[in-house]
């Protein structure tokens, strides 16, 4: 068993060095997880093993952690403050929140339907509107106002005057492309909007726009091939869609 993990962690190479100060971050890691796993526990419970680490080491060793949990079947307890390590290795997700747990499910539960605004914005999102339902779809969808009008999937017991925390995540806002046909499932919360501002992050831009005749602003999202295709600069107008599916609601009363 200790030469399979040597292998799996690849240790081979260092285990002859006599001096274990000489050890990289990375490589202490790997000697760390093999000690703990070779008694072949049911649980690994691992505490922000990787938050010392630069980028590169750290994203290794994410990729690693994946194939040991897929090879040897081990249940692991992963603890980060870092959302995109616990998305990339999260088989299922517990956020919590000054001590609290808020929500535990799947990858998706949390990153598209979170359960309370806590959640919501512990997870980034920035297109959160206060919205009221103004009446309710005979398919059971939400007819919503505040400055703009919004169909959103229905909530069980919902009613007319209730107010809801309705938002949608950036990068899931569609940029109507022009002269281009609009799908189907695109024909509903169809805005014209004008940009603010453009923010670069690296492999995304954010297009802040303002939808017209409203107060309403809202962030779109898109990869960096999109936006060199695109062009958008400050003042420009474009068309988007809030999707009707990508939304998500929170009850406020």
């Amino acid at each position: 068993r200790l030469n399979n993990l040597m292998t799996l962690l690849d240790l081979h190479k260092i285990i002859d060095r006599a001096d274990v100060t000489s050890l990289s971050g990375g490589e202490k890691q790997r000697v760390a997880l093999a000690r703990a796993l070779l008694p072949q526990p049911q649980v690994l419970f691992l505490d922000e093993p990787f938050s010392a680490l630069d980028a590169t080491i750290k994203r290794q060793l994410q990729v690693k952690l994946r194939e040991i949990n897929r090879k040897l079947g081990v249940t692991i307890l992963h603890v980060t403050h870092d959302q995109e390590e616990a998305f990339m290795l999260g088989e299922k997700i517990a956020v919590m929140i000054q001590g609290k747990l808020c929500q535990v499910g799947s990858r998706d539960d949390i990153y598209y339907r979170p359960k309370t605004l806590a959640v919501a914005r512990f997870l980034r999102n920035q297109n959160i509107l206060d919205m009221t339902v103004e009446d309710i779809g005979t398919d059971g969808t939400l007819h919503l106002k505040n400055g703009i009008k919004l169909i959103a999937s229905g909530t069980q017991g919902a009613r007319p005057g209730q107010r809801f925390a309705t938002g949608i995540r950036s990068e899931e806002v569609i940029v109507i492309r022009p002269n281009k046909p609009i799908g189907p499932d695109l024909q509903d919360n169809l805005f014209q909007a004008t940009v603010t501002d453009v923010l670069a992050f690296g492999g995304t831009h954010t297009l802040c726009v303002k939808l017209h005749g409203s107060e309403v602003s809202v962030d779109v999202e898109l990869p960096n091939c999109a936006m060199r295709d695109l062009g958008y600069v400050i003042g420009d107008d474009l068309q988007i869609c809030l999707r009707k599916r990508s939304l998500w609601t929170i009850p406020l009363n």
